[in-house]
């Protein structure tokens, strides 16, 4: 079975490699979604009703009573579930994967519909905002904090992540804001060009073989 965030259904296992391997990304190198932005990755259930955990003790140095397996000849405890096991110090196995949980939450939690929802929010009231603003230099923070959070959010987030809808409405509120500001559009081409001269902007235009990615991207720049 396949075992997605929204759907379960057969597998193919003659399409092990492709689907679970990345895919074929091209000789180009390029990961712009498509086949290559798939990833392999364990599916474990958990009870809800937690068994307790037997864990091997010598002994002697056992807190509390220690149980005898005259079968395997060795001495255990039970223990609950949770928090029961604290002390135990933690494989090198567990600890990877512990670590690996972390950054898997981190990233989920970035590539949230809420988060996208939240920076298209700042960009809004900044939208609603800016021409109230009479202190030149407040002004001049919030159009480079502005043009950084949109930079990083469309360009060097959407635009490289596989479920990208959310790049439009971020792209119509940053469309928006040029419109209203040139010297905010101006600064954002500045910006830009002095980073790279726009190779990375091109290389989003040419190679990326994502048109979502692509149409937005252009009508920002345009």
């Amino acid at each position: 079975m396949e075992f997605n965030d929204s759907t379960v259904r057969g597998f193919n296992f003659e399409k092990l490699k492709e689907e679970c391997f990345g895919g074929d990304s091209g000789s180009d190198g390029w990961g712009w979604g498509g086949s290559s932005g798939k990833s392999a990755y364990m599916l474990v259930y958990e009870r809800k009703q937690k068994k307790p955990i037997k864990v091997l003790v010598d002994p002697a140095n056992a807190t509390g009573e220690a149980l005898f397996d005259e079968n395997k000849e060795e001495h255990y405890q039970l223990l609950d579930y949770k928090g029961s096991v604290e002390e135990i110090n933690a494989s090198k196995i567990y600890q990877q994967v512990a670590e690996d949980n972390k950054k898997f939450e981190f990233d989920n939690d970035i590539y949230s519909q809420e988060f996208f929802d939240f920076i298209k929010g700042i960009l809004v009231s900044v939208k609603e905002s800016i021409h109230q603003t009479e202190d030149a230099d407040l002004l001049s923070s919030i159009t480079q904090h502005t043009l950084s959070l949109g930079k990083k959010t469309i360009l060097d987030l959407l635009a490289k992540c596989f479920h990208n809808t959310a790049i439009k409405p971020l792209s119509d509120v940053l469309c928006a804001l040029f419109k209203e500001d040139a010297g905010m559009a101006k600064a954002f081409i500045e910006g830009c060009f002095k980073e790279d001269d726009c190779a990375y902007l091109m290389d989003v235009l040419l190679e990326c073989s994502d048109g979502i990615v692509r149409t937005h991207i252009s009508n920002l720049l345009k």
